[in-house]
């Protein structure tokens, strides 16, 4: 039983951001958050970089411009502790 009235129509439902014009704030600053060295890589196919390599993506998103980071979560253990000691060192 569909009515005219339970009818959905797609363009009702989904609010497409890419057709909204920003208005213009003045502000003309991004600020990026990036997650990419947060623990939690939980699939095996995927390798978890050293602390080196984690040191070096560090200073690659600084000069990204990259404004903060989420470095991981030192309650994860020991070695997580160490990492995010070491990062934000």
């Amino acid at each position: 039983m569909t009515d005219d009235a339970e009818t959905i129509n797609e363009q009702e439902m989904i609010y497409d951001w890419n057709l909204v014009e920003l208005p213009d704030t003045g502000i003309g600053k991004v600020e990026l958050n990036d997650e990419t060295l947060r623990d939690g890589i939980q699939s095996p196919s995927i390798k978890s970089p050293t602390i080196g390599e984690k040191i070096e993506i560090l200073h690659l998103m600084a000069e990204l411009g990259i404004h903060s980071a989420d470095i991981g979560l030192p309650g994860a253990g020991p070695k997580m502790t160490e990492d995010v000691v070491a990062l934000a060192s």
